[in-house]
Order: structure tokens, then sequence, then C-alpha cells
């Protein structure tokens, strides 16, 4: 079989869909390598997959408006070019000027566009409102990768129930970490980028709310600067900005607990991330959130300041937080990068059967 990848999500240093991308490719060529794999993208990828069968395909582009129409018709072409079988693109897009020979299977991670689009830069939601819904339409199949995804998908996109699957995504593997060397103590974590729909203003104000009613814990941020969230000056709260891997590893290893009150979310990989680690989570009732995390921590409004400070007291009890703790083992072992990796493969054979 001859399978051609959007590898786009691989040319910048990311955490959710290009982690996403690298964790379940590396293992389906594994578990394939009879397969051709051919990788297109608009610039260098970063550390592909090594394979004699993968085949790279780049090309330069400096103006995202140009290089947005150019990926439809260099992708199409290369497609064609290489006789491709089937397409998969895990970023929600894809050329839409395929052969209708080439099966097309399509990975939605979220409806942000559609449900919160206010919290989005302006050309993100262009880019999204263009070309998802043709996207979902020439799909002969599309991978959700949480059940409120795809309910979201049913309800808001008209798609067709039966082109729809659900596989979750899953967390790396845990490495040995050291405490983080400039923070002392017990402290809450909050993972993201700063933008609105991670909510991180009103967190940063049910935080206020909980040193000023006595909390002890302080409030650690790790994310790259967004759009629309300023972290303020604060004495308990520390603001780490974008950080490695690594670093992320250590920070969510030696958590008190990792605070995600975010707006919505398709699946909210940290929230994972940290319960793998016998972390428990503060998180939104609201999308994929309490589906991921089960009863390995506490669910909130997002748009309630006080409930969010209230569970910042409850979670820093330590009998309520051993309680939580205990959860964590059995919540994380439903996912997996193997089984996501096994289930994406028996679709992909069922469009292109032998």
């Amino acid at each position: 079989m001859r399978i051609g990848i959007d590898m786009r999500p691989l040319t910048v240093p990311t955490f959710g869909i290009g982690r996403y991308t690298r964790e379940l490719l590396s293992r389906l060529m594994q578990l394939t390598p009879e397969h051709d794999w051919y990788f297109y993208a608009d610039r260098p990828i970063l550390s592909p997959p090594e394979s004699e069968r993968a085949t790279i395909r780049e090309f330069s582009s400096h103006n995202r408006a140009m290089g947005l129409a150019r990926t439809q018709l260099t992708f199409t072409h290369w497609a064609n070019r290489d006789k491709l079988d089937l397409f998969w693109s895990p970023r929600h897009h894809l050329p839409l000027f395929l052969d209708s020979n080439i099966k097309q299977l399509l990975t939605v991670h979220d409806i942000v566009w559609k449900k919160f689009p206010q919290t989005m830069r302006p050309m993100n939601l262009f880019v999204e409102r263009l070309l998802m819904p043709p996207s979902l339409q020439k799909a002969d199949r599309i991978i959700a990768v949480s059940h409120a995804t795809k309910i979201d998908l049913l309800d808001c996109m008209s798609v067709d129930e039966g082109k729809v699957c659900v596989i979750h995504e899953a967390a790396g593997e845990i490495l040995s970490a050291h405490p983080p060397k400039e923070i002392e103590g017990h402290y809450f974590l909050f993972v993201g980028t700063h933008e609105p729909r991670k909510n991180l203003k009103r967190l940063i104000e049910a935080f206020d709310i909980y040193r000023a009613a006595g909390g002890g814990l302080r409030l650690v941020i790790a994310g790259a600067n967004g759009w629309g969230e300023q972290v303020g000056q604060h004495s308990e709260l520390l603001s780490l900005g974008y950080v490695s891997d690594d670093r992320l590893n250590g920070l969510l290893t030696h958590a008190h607990a990792l605070v995600m009150p975010s707006l919505y979310e398709g699946f909210g990989l940290p929230l994972l991330e940290a319960i793998q680690r016998n972390v428990p989570v503060i998180t939104s009732n609201v999308s994929s959130m309490p589906e991921i995390i089960g009863s390995a921590g506490i669910v909130i409004d997002p748009i309630d300041t006080e409930a969010i400070s209230k569970a910042l007291f409850r979670m820093e009890n330590l009998a309520e937080h051993e309680l939580f703790t205990a959860q964590c083992a059995a919540q994380s072992g439903r996912f997996s990068w193997d089984l996501a990796a096994r289930e994406t493969l028996r679709i992909i054979e069922s469009l292109c059967p032998a």
C-alpha cells in the first residue's frame, strides 16, 4: 500500500497534534513494514520517522496565504505522481482536489472554530471555516479523538455517523524526572498556550481568591505566549513560558495537581499526561475533559471562579488529594498509543483491503 501523510504538524515545535502525529505514525510504520510512506510538508519536517520505505517531499513557503493555496495544489500533484492508495491528514484538512480513487482518512481533534470562534486568531478561524467542512464531506472515514468530538461533529457539522469512529489519543512513555530546581514545595501546574480558550484569566482570578483566603500552594504556568491572555505579576505565581518536553516531564511529575479549566478541549492531552504520573487534576465539566479524567480529579464550571477556587482548596487537602490520586492508574490505563495505532491501521486496511 502507498500511503501519503500531511506532515505539517511536524514542521514546528508543538505539543498536541504534532505529538499525536509522531506517536501514531511511528507505530503504524512498525506495524506495516511492507507499506510505502510519503511525507508531504510545506517546510522541513522536524525529526521525521526513519524508514527505507519513506519518501519525504517538501517545498518552502514563507507566505501563509500563498502557502495554503500551494499546499492544496502541490499535495494533490504529489499524490497523483506517487500513485497513492490512501491519504491521511492528522490535522483537520484534506487536499480538496485529490482524485476520487485515492481513499481519504481525516483526524479531527476538535471543532473550536465552530463552538468557540471568539477564542481563535482570525487567520486560523478563516482557514478552519474554509477547509474543514469540505474536508469532512470528502473524507471516506473520520477519526474523532474523543466521544465528545464525535458528538460535536454529528451535532454541529451534520456528518454521517457511519463515517466517524472514536480512537482516543494517549500519553507518551514516562521518563524519570528531577524536581524543578526553581520551585520549592508543592505547586499547582497549568499547561497550555496563553490564549482565551484555555481560560487562564479566570484561573488566575480564582487563584487570587484562593491565596487571599489562606491557600498555601503556588501556581506554576507552563506554555508559550499566545494571544488575548496576559499573565500579570504575582508573588505566588510563576510563569515559565514555553518549556521543553524534558522540563515539562519534570514539572508534571512533581506537581501537586494539574489545573486545566479550559472552555473547550477536543481531548486535552496534558490531563492524561498528568494522571499517567499519578498527578490528579482539576478541570472543566464540559466537552471531552470529564471523559478523559474519569474519577481522577475534580470537574468544575470553567466560568465560575469561585468554583475553581474551592476546587484548589479541596485538592490542597491531603486526604482528598490521596483519594483522587488512587484513581489515576486505572483511568490512565484505558489509553494506549499501541492500541490507537492498531485501531487506526484497522481503518486504513478496511479502506484499502489487500
